[in-house]
C-alpha cells in the first residue's frame, strides 16, 4: 500500500448520520453486472447500496419498514 494511492476517493449523500461501520461486498451481482458494492444504513432507517468503485448514485435504495407498537396483549 501507498500514500499516494490509499485515501478517500469520493463521497455520496445519503439521508441521515451513518453511526454503524459500511458493509462492504466484493463482486456482488446487480441484474447482470458484477459490483463492488459498499452497503450502509442510516439513521432514517434507509440502507443504500453503493458501487464502491465509481462516484455513480446508489445501486440500490430502500427504506426499512417502521416498527408498530404491539397490543399489551401480545406480549
Amino acid at each position: 500500500m501507498k500514500t499516494a494511492t490509499f485515501g478517500k476517493l469520493f463521497s455520496c449523500t445519503v439521508d441521515g448520520a451513518i453511526y454503524a461501520q459500511p458493509l462492504w461486498v466484493a463482486n456482488l451481482t446487480i441484474g447482470t453486472t458484477k459490483h463492488n458494492v459498499i452497503i450502509v444504513g442510516t439513521q432514517h432507517d434507509s440502507v443504500y447500496a453503493f458501487d464502491a468503485d465509481s462516484n455513480a448514485n446508489p445501486c440500490i435504495r430502500f427504506g426499512m419498514p417502521t416498527c408498530s407498537t404491539l397490543p399489551t396483549a401480545a406480549l
